[in-house]
């Protein structure tokens, strides 16, 4: 039997109830299954990918040593598959879990995680599911510490190098890009070109930060949405402060350095805010001792420093 039979006919005993746990200890049949999750995130089968995960948890609890580690170890995977594809069924905690312990299951694994946010936040909008998964999610990332990379990050304002963990590389992220009064694709591909704890990635790796920050983002500042290139499909340009023009590569997850691009315009489109008012009144629009917060009244701080010594 196919792996894409093997689906199908598992589809039909996964509706009948008839699934055993001996039947869990085929690989072919976590094949099967595997792919029936990945079907469910594709049609957006909520109820469905919830209903497996009650059925598999059931089964799973009664996995004696005699069932392989390994296989178990997928499994157990394919339950935070199932849990992210349901979200809006999982409680508080269950979600705050997924954030903050398993995100990068759900990436490795394909699953679209902003867009799920996204579809979820437009169809549960009419009560207080969007705020409250914002909430639970922006401060589950700030506490996330899944791994990504194997050396330590240099941090402006740390005093010590940190570990590559995601609440790290998030840090990383809001101070490089504080001056920008809003973080969307055009802050995060300066980030991802020339953020020196970035050179340390794999591609894959990179694809991943990439992913989180766009959760961030979105989440942070949902009306970056309303971008230039959301609303007209342009892809826009900024000039660093190298000098080294930056677009957006549609092409792909990764931003790469534009061959053509004018500069006049990009530099003007990405003026670094330098002014004290414009600082003090975007600190003020974030919460007491939030990461953004804190960074930008160092940045405050700098540009105090810096007037006091052209006014010697």
């Amino acid at each position: 039997m196919s792996r894409g039979q093997f689906t199908i006919f598992y589809m039909f005993i996964i509706d009948s109830e008839k699934i055993i746990l001996s039947e869990l200890k085929d690989h072919d049949i976590y094949l099967a299954l595997h792919d029936l999750v990945l079907s469910f995130d594709l049609a957006g089968e909520i109820g469905e990918a919830q209903g497996l995960y009650n059925k598999l948890t059931l089964l799973l609890k009664g996995a004696g040593s005699d069932f392989d580690q390994e296989l178990l170890g997928k499994y157990k995977k394919l339950l935070v598959l199932l849990q992210f594809i349901s979200l809006p069924l999982q409680t508080d905690e269950v979600i705050s879990k997924l954030f903050k312990e398993n995100l990068l299951i759900a990436i490795y694994h394909g699953i679209d995680v902003k867009g799920k946010i996204e579809l979820y936040i437009m169809f549960f909008s009419t009560n207080d599911f969007a705020e409250r998964l914002s909430r639970i999610i922006l401060k589950s990332l700030s506490e996330n510490s899944e791994r990504i990379g194997g050396k330590s990050l240099e941090i402006k304002g740390e005093l010590k190098p940190l570990d590559p963990l995601v609440k790290n590389w998030l840090k990383d992220y809001i101070n490089f890009s504080v001056n920008y009064r809003i973080r969307d694709d055009l802050s995060l591909s300066i980030y991802i070109n020339q953020s020196k704890n970035i050179k340390q990635l794999s591609k894959k790796e990179v694809e991943v930060i990439i992913a989180i920050i766009k959760i961030y983002n979105f989440l942070h500042f949902p009306s970056a949405e309303k971008s230039e290139v959301k609303a007209t499909g342009h892809v826009p340009t900024i000039v660093s402060s190298q000098q080294k023009v930056v677009e957006i590569d549609k092409s792909g997850d990764i931003f790469k350095p534009a061959v053509k691009a004018n500069k006049a315009r990009g530099a003007n489109a990405n003026k670094a805010m330098d002014d004290l008012t414009e600082l003090r009144e975007l600190a003020a629009g974030y919460p007491p001792g939030s990461l953004e917060r804190k960074a930008v009244e160092e940045e405050i701080g700098k540009v105090r420093s810096k007037k006091k010594e052209k006014e010697k």
